[in-house]
């Protein structure tokens, strides 16, 4: 399955299955002295999964894991949207990389367990899809 397919098929998924409201407010898994997570949850602050910027994701895609699980899956989406555009336009699959590695056991697997427990089935069903996908266009051989 190539990016474009996987992009098209999520799209509607993530739309449909993940509310944008109401926005949580973020807050991390970690000491709250922490500067990245504080540095992101200023950045989320009021902003809605769609709203989440290309830049955004860029910049603060590897610190998701910060975030509580309830907060993580509630911007998941956006990231997971803009990391296919990245990919797309850039053939760079970077916050892809990231994003995945949220929810997969093979990575974390505890905390992956855990972010997984409080999805809904809809979504739960997107993030398989995401884990499940084989990544054909991996130009940096991340997958």
């Amino acid at each position: 399955m190539t990016i474009i397919t996987l992009k098209k098929l999520i799209l509607a998924d993530l739309v449909r299955d993940f509310p944008v409201a109401p926005i949580p407010k973020p807050n991390g898994e970690v000491d709250a002295d922490d500067f990245d997570l504080a540095e992101l949850t200023a950045a989320l602050q009021g902003t809605k999964w769609p709203e989440i910027s290309y830049s955004m994701a860029d910049e603060y895609s590897h610190d998701l894991p910060l975030l509580s699980f309830n907060v993580c899956n509630y911007y998941f989406p956006g990231f997971l949207w803009r990391g296919l555009e990245q990919a797309k336009k850039h053939s760079d699959i970077t916050i892809l990389f990231y994003v995945r590695c949220l929810y997969d056991e093979g990575v974390g697997k505890h905390r992956a367990q855990d972010r997984l427990k409080v999805l809904l089935d809809p979504q739960l069903s997107v993030v398989r899809s995401l884990i499940s996908a084989p990544m054909d266009e991996d130009p940096q051989g991340m997958w």
